[in-house]
């Protein structure tokens, strides 16, 4: 076998792997009170057996006394069930601001600089489960819920059959279900609450 078909078949099979990966992805509208702000995109990756990449993205923009214009990026990692990394940037005419969860052998390091809030710690307990796994997945009652944007974990309260309160300083965000994938959220928010709904 000559050195150029080696090489196209090493190419091939890259290739191969690259688009093997399972992907999911869904998309949701962002609504205040009936009427849409802005969109959000969830997007699951499964790399293989043992990672999962979860990746938020949106942007709102709507009025309030002011324009208030928010991009969002929210990317973690799960290997093998387990929280290994974290990182949410926000860009706002209020500020950009950055909050990432790192795991270091035996603790979180955890590092928030959002709105009106700052953090700088380490968690010790192990993360099986995030808010941007909630997009893919229904959790079971007392799931321990992640909160990376504030580095806090929360346990999920089922409100109604397929309805689940997490409640993170002071917020109350309700998650609603169907067939085992979020299709509606109502989130608590410093600014102004809103509502995440699944575009059919």
């Amino acid at each position: 076998m000559n050195r150029r078909l080696i090489v196209i078949l090493l190419i091939i099979g890259l290739s191969s792997n690259l688009f093997a990966k399972d992907t999911f992805t869904r998309y949701f509208d962002i609504r205040i009170a009936g009427f849409k702000i802005g969109e959000l995109t969830a997007h699951q990756e499964k790399v293989n057996d043992s990672i999962t990449n979860y990746n938020l993205t949106s942007k709102v923009s709507f009025w309030l006394f002011f324009r208030v214009n928010v991009d969002y990026s929210y990317i973690s990692t799960f290997l093998n069930g387990q929280l290994i990394a974290s990182e949410i940037k926000t860009v706002s005419n209020k500020g950009n601001f950055t909050s990432s969860s790192k795991w270091e052998k035996d603790h979180y390091k955890v590092e928030v600089d959002a709105y009106e809030y700052k953090k700088d710690t380490i968690l010790i307990a192990l993360i099986t489960f995030n808010i941007a796994k909630l997009y893919f997945e229904q959790p079971v009652k007392g799931t321990k819920i992640y909160a990376d944007g504030y580095g806090i974990l929360s346990q999920a309260e089922m409100v109604d059959e397929e309805g689940y309160l997490v409640e993170v300083m002071g917020n109350k965000n309700k998650y609603y279900f169907k067939d085992g994938l979020l299709v509606r959220a109502s989130m608590d928010s410093p600014i102004k609450n809103y509502e995440v709904l699944l575009i059919p």
